[in-house]
């Protein structure tokens, strides 16, 4: 038995748009946005981990972000916060999350991003000693938590952020 071409269509879309698919320059994570009022229900969302102002993004030589809104909870996940930057055609300019940890919790997010730059040797990070920097990827150890920041992508495939600008991002939130 075999489907019509629209309902197989119709399939193939509900399958795309349920895993994710869509817009390149959203971020795979799911997001909870905080709405008008800046707050949403704390089982909703992770807290914001309040560590990056729109001032600090123009500091490094970057477009400010339009909102922020924090990536929902997931069963089992150790977030401690999330904050998720976004333009404003919705596009995401940066994803700063933080989980408990130490250096074992850190080798492991540098092989993350590393399985999605498997060549990558990550070269030391300046002024955070125990940090790594693969692709657009950043992460740290900072007091008990493991912190990675990672740039979103434009439209036509670019990083929205420079190394350099992920770098001087990653100094601020170390050091506040």
């Amino acid at each position: 038995m075999s489907a019509s071409p629209a309902v197989a269509a119709a399939l193939v879309t509900i399958i795309v748009v349920g895993c994710g698919g869509g817009s390149p320059r959203r971020s795979p994570s799911t997001t909870a946005s905080t709405g008008p009022s800046g707050t949403a229900s704390a089982a909703q969302t992770s807290p914001s981990c309040h560590a990056l102002t729109a001032a600090d993004f123009t500091r490094v030589g970057a477009a400010g972000p339009a909102r922020a809104e924090q990536l929902a909870n997931s069963v089992g996940q150790r977030r401690t916060c999330s904050d998720l930057f976004i333009d404003a055609s919705g596009g995401l300019v940066l994803e700063l999350t933080t989980t408990p940890g130490g250096s074992r919790e850190l080798a492991a997010a540098r092989e993350t991003a590393r399985g999605q730059s498997p060549r990558a040797r990550p070269p030391a990070v300046p002024g955070l000693p125990r940090g790594f920097i693969i692709g657009q990827q950043l992460g740290f150890v900072e007091g008990g938590q493991v912190v990675v920041l990672s740039s979103g992508y434009t439209n036509s495939g670019q990083p929205e952020l420079t190394k350099a600008q992920l770098v001087r991002l990653a100094g601020i939130v170390a050091h506040r």
